[in-house]
């Protein structure tokens, strides 16, 4: 699964970049996770922040 041989610095091989990408994601909907329990807290300005993280990490894992 980790099988990263073959790519430089600059040009990672296209199973890192999966990885990258699935991680991305999967920090994503923690943060949504940890935003949706604020919320239930509760604790709107900590729910707005990581909902933003969340969104951020989507976005990006989306986007790449």
């Amino acid at each position: 699964m980790h099988d990263f041989t073959g790519g430089t610095a600059s040009t990672p091989t296209p199973a890192a970049l999966a990885e990258a990408d699935a991680l991305t994601h999967l920090a994503g909907l923690l943060y949504a996770n940890a935003a949706h329990d604020a919320e239930t807290a509760g604790d709107e300005p900590r729910a707005r922040k990581l909902w933003k993280r969340a969104d951020q990490n989507l976005t990006a894992a989306v986007t790449a």
